[in-house]
């Protein structure tokens, strides 16, 4: 098994673990699980995405926009960020 497949593996096991604590409203944690996904796949749309929508969900516009820019720097036509980041960008 090669390293690659674990390292993915590990983050979409995390990912899922984030999205299990983020239905509890357990957003620290959510937070937690997806910083180390981020740092096992930095470049992953959907678990910035996630991540994202638990920082807006604790109010912090600022860090869910980092996250969505970060997105769209790499493909300006993810829908989802862009309409994400109008919102944070109109709740700020």
């Amino acid at each position: 098994v090669s390293d690659a497949f674990l390292t993915k593996l590990a983050a979409e096991t995390l990912l899922e673990r984030a999205l299990l604590r983020e239905s509890y409203a357990q957003y620290g944690q959510a937070i937690q699980e997806l910083d180390h996904a981020i740092s096992l796949n930095p470049t992953n749309e959907e678990l910035l995405y996630t991540r994202a929508r638990v920082f807006i969900s604790l109010g912090d516009n600022a860090l869910a926009r980092q996250d969505l820019n970060a997105i769209l720097r790499s493909n300006p036509n993810h829908r989802l960020a862009r309409e994400m980041l109008a919102r944070a960008q109109t709740q700020q």
